[in-house]
């Protein structure tokens, strides 16, 4: 699908930083974006989770880590 024929990668777009190729990269990717229940469950399927580490049952939240897709095509498009 072209980049300008697709809404969802047009709308990408208007994100600072993602450019027509990362949006048309990550709307192919995805397809169809009903599939998904939250934001949240997105970002669990494209990998971009924060790190968790802790003692014993405290849990703290780190910087986000995985998806390298999304971090290549970010740096490239």
């Amino acid at each position: 699908m072209n980049h300008r024929a697709s809404e969802v990668s047009l709308r990408l777009q208007t994100i600072s930083g993602i450019g027509a190729i990362t949006a048309s990269a990550i709307t192919a990717t995805i397809g169809d974006i009903k599939a998904f229940k939250s934001g949240r469950h997105l970002a669990a399927w494209i990998g971009l989770v924060p790190r968790q580490s802790g003692p014993s049952g405290k849990v703290y939240m780190g910087k986000i880590s995985g998806a390298l897709f999304t971090e290549h095509a970010a740096v490239v498009g």
